[in-house]
Parts: structure tokens; C-alpha cells; sequence
């Protein structure tokens, strides 16, 4: 059964683009040499793409680690004003607080949605391994084709 994959939306170059992998790993197979000569630069786009997320995750964790340090004082006062000075403050009341925080939300939503791009984005580069391997595939089945007909003819 053929599922079709999510559409994405991302910044090439500055310029936000449509990005669409069900009509990049469709294969034509009338057109041989046409989807082999495009199969590196398809796998090169989307390993590209893969590669800029996994260093825009990583700027997006170090944007927030950075909000987590420098609002860490007042998350601090906000469970000593809930809790009282005598509560300890701990990792897990720390943390509590910085959730309940509506920039800390958004940052972390950003970050979970990217972390899901990043997922996409390495299967698709799988897919397109997997891709060169089927267009390998069908292009010796095609030899071995023409080389049987070829055979059949000299034969006659």
C-alpha cells in the first residue's frame, strides 16, 4: 500500500519553498537515464537538507539551555515565592518551573517540531539511498532484457 509523505515547507537560500519528496522519489521508468542522471543531486538536496537541520537543532538547544541560564535566577524566586525560602529548590522543581514559563513553551514546541523535521529529513535521505539502489536494480534487469532479446535474434 502506497502512503504519500508529508509535504514540507523550509528555507532554501532565504526563500521559503515547498518541498514535496513524493514527486522526487517517484521513479519513471520510460525515461531511465533521465532518473539516473538526477538521482545524485536529489540525494545531494536531501542530504543538504538533512545536514542544515541537524545544525539548526543544534542552534535551537543552545537558544534554549541559554534562556534556561539566564532566567534560572527568577524561575529560582518564583518557587521560593510559591514554596516558601525554607523549600529546597531541585533539578525537578527547576524544571517544573521553566515549563510553566510561556517563552520557555514556545522555544521547547520549536524544538520538538524541528527534532521531528530532522527525522523526516534523515528517512528521506534513507529513501533516496534506497531509490539509487532500486534504479541500479532495474537498470541490469534492463541488460540482462536486452541482452537476452539480442540472443533470441541471432539466434532466429
Amino acid at each position: 500500500m502506497y502512503k504519500e509523505l508529508p509535504t514540507m515547507t523550509m528555507d532554501i537560500n532565504g526563500v521559503n519553498e515547498l518541498i514535496d519528496p513524493n514527486s522526487d522519489l517517484t521513479v519513471v521508468e520510460s525515461d531511465l537515464v533521465q532518473e539516473f542522471s538526477e538521482q545524485p543531486s536529489k540525494f545531494a538536496f536531501y542530504g543538504g537538507l538533512h545536514s542544515d537541520s541537524l545544525i539548526t537543532l543544534e542552534r535551537l538547544k543552545s537558544i534554549l539551555q541559554q534562556y534556561e541560564a539566564e532566567h534560572e535566577i527568577e524561575m529560582r524566586n518564583r518557587i521560593f515565592n510559591r514554596y516558601g525560602p525554607s523549600e529546597r529548590v531541585t533539578e525537578a522543581k527547576l524544571q517544573a518551573e521553566f515549563a510553566r514559563d510561556p517563552d520557555w513553551q514556545k522555544a521547547n514546541a520549536t524544538l520538538i517540531e524541528w527534532k521531528q523535521t530532522v527525522g523526516r529529513l534523515e528517512v528521506l535521505k534513507e529513501a533516496f539511498k534506497q531509490r539509487a539502489q532500486m534504479l541500479w536494480n532495474i537498470g541490469a534487469t534492463r541488460r540482462q532484457e536486452m541482452v537476452r532479446l539480442n540472443t533470441e535474434s541471432e539466434e532466429q
